[in-house]
């Protein structure tokens, strides 16, 4: 897989100025350094060291090389595991259960965070740079637009996996947010959904569609309700008359 390069000095003036002789290189180090300072701010950092460690250890984790305490998969905890067979028992759990396994959660993601040096444990920057980081990946990054939220404006359907939750799996969803979490991502890694990419739920009984994202450490999160003309491009026969 081809490293998802937004930060590095010397890529971007490769990308951004191509074809730069001698006499011009003040100007393209003028304009390589002004860009990265423009990223540093876009992603929350003051200090461009720790903007550059952030994106080099974010692009290398979305590269498959994940830091031994980063590793163990959240579908293998054992708090999980034994969530998810008391529910498929039908058995009911205890809000100190769910309070257990909620912290879980929170405690991986702050673990994640502190990893690649989010300012403040500020999440919603590193899920900003996953976003950006995916779109260049796919589309390039001199085509790429961005929106003021930091989203990717344009969700392309060949890369985009579908999943489906039935009638017991919505019931299960809505019934308990944290275990929807989780729930959403196992089925997610069935269906080869890789680490921080897009993917939507289809929810056959209530006729939905949402999109989530998610990775092996902390599970999946939903990104945002989709309208039905998601739903009729992504499940064949939603709309047929």
């Amino acid at each position: 897989m081809n490293k998802i390069i937004i930060i590095s000095c010397l890529l971007l003036a490769n990308y951004l100025i191509p074809n730069a002789n001698a006499t011009d290189v003040p100007k393209a180090n003028a304009l390589k350094n002004s860009k990265i300072n423009m990223y540093s701010d876009y992603f929350g950092f003051s200090d461009l060291r720790k903007y550059l460690q952030f994106a080099n250890k974010t692009n290398r984790m979305m590269d498959g090389h994940v830091p031994a305490q980063l590793s163990k998969p959240i579908l293998d905890d054992p708090l999980w595991l034994e969530h998810k067979a008391k529910i498929e028992r039908g058995e009911t759990t205890s809000e100190l259960e769910k309070t257990k396994l909620k912290a879980l959660l929170l405690a991986r993601k702050e673990a994640l965070l502190n990893y690649v040096g989010i300012p403040d444990g500020q999440y919603k920057y590193f899920d900003r740079y996953i976003d950006f980081a995916n779109s260049s990946k796919r589309y390039s990054i001199l085509n790429n637009q961005i929106d003021e939220s930091g989203k990717s404006t344009t969700l392309a359907q060949e890369d985009t996996i579908t999943v489906y939750c039935d009638d017991l799996c919505e019931r299960q969803v809505r019934a308990d947010e944290i275990y929807a979490r989780l729930l959403i991502w196992s089925l997610a890694v069935n269906s080869g959904i890789e680490n921080y990419r897009e993917f939507i739920v289809i929810f056959d009984t209530s006729s939905t569609a949402e999109l989530w994202k998610g990775n092996n450490f902390s599970g999946a999160w939903k990104i945002k309700n989709l309208d039905s003309s998601a739903l009729c491009k992504y499940s064949p026969g939603a709309c047929d008359l």
